[in-house]
């Protein structure tokens, strides 16, 4: 029973396995929510782990209406108490972040139709299309979206994936940056992936590993523990798993630890372990038969 006094067959089942029943890891009370994560939100959300395959997960579900509450200009500007201080004054630092991704997928894939999925004010289709790629975003928040269009001049769709109207096969990369963690319907979300790809085209994404180091000391207060806009923990192995059975086949997968760490401290750490980094990206490929 959780901390709440509700059974755990209350809470929704597994998305990775469909397994119900998960284990209550704990709760995240409604002051935490409103101070830290949704303003004025008063609501507990709890974290359960599937006793099958270890996904942690929020507990509850989350109406459509609430998740459209969740991202307008004030996630942005600063205003809103989980959302960024100010992203559109950080184009530096974001610019910076997306073009060693960039370079890091190179090996892989160095130009073509990219998609961002989630895409937020565009830094990264901006690095994009400096680079030569034909790049388009998706993006449910407005305000998000009419920044990309008036300030880097490409094209946003203001839609869910599933609903933006885009032609099957049409794409060489996807990129879900920070996104997966937010979809209600991670799986679903894929599968459109896979079907929007070329065959030998990539899926890229970037979230948090639930078991890094200092989630696993921090727990609750982790700074990626922000329920309801992060409703999916995942690790490098059940994101890996996620991707694998919708049908894609997994290429790479790295962490990314804060550049703001010396290069050889990152190294070392992690060399030393698969949790070190709070954040891990993943690369998956389409396969040439699909």
């Amino acid at each position: 029973m959780g901390d709440d006094g509700r059974g755990v067959s209350s809470f929704r089942p597994c998305a990775l396995c469909g397994a119900g029943s998960p284990d209550v890891l704990f709760v995240c009370d409604a002051a935490f929510v409103s101070s830290l994560v949704f303003a004025g939100h008063q609501q507990a959300y709890t974290i359960c782990k599937c006793a099958r395959c270890g996904l942690v997960y929020v507990g509850e579900e989350v109406s459509d209406a609430l998740l459209g509450e969740l991202y307008g200009a004030e996630y942005y500007q600063g205003r809103d108490a989980g959302g960024f201080t100010d992203y559109a004054a950080d184009e530096r630092k974001y610019r910076a972040r997306f073009h060693r991704r960039l370079e890091q997928l190179r090996p892989h894939i160095a130009g073509g139709r990219v998609l961002d999925v989630g895409c937020a004010l565009g830094w990264f289709l901006a690095e994009a299309k400096a680079q030569g790629w034909q790049a388009e975003g998706v993006e449910m928040s407005e305000h998000a979206a009419n920044f990309v269009r008036e300030t880097h001049g490409v094209h946003v769709h203001t839609a869910r994936l599933q609903e933006a109207g885009l032609e099957p096969g049409s794409f060489d990369l996807i990129a879900l940056w920070d996104t997966i963690e937010h979809l209600p319907d991670p799986r679903s979300i894929l599968r459109t992936c896979f079907d929007l790809l070329k065959p030998g085209g990539f899926v890229v994404l970037s979230t948090g590993n639930v078991d890094a180091w200092r989630s696993r000391v921090q727990g609750r207060n982790w700074a990626l523990m922000r329920p309801p806009k992060h409703l999916y923990y995942f690790t490098p192995k059940t994101l890996r798993s996620l991707v694998d059975q919708v049908g894609f086949a997994t290429v790479t997968v790295w962490q990314e630890p804060p550049q703001r760490i010396p290069a050889p401290i990152r190294a070392l750490a992690t060399r030393v372990s698969d949790n070190a980094a709070d954040i891990f990206g993943l690369l998956a490929v389409k396969p040439e038969s699909a």
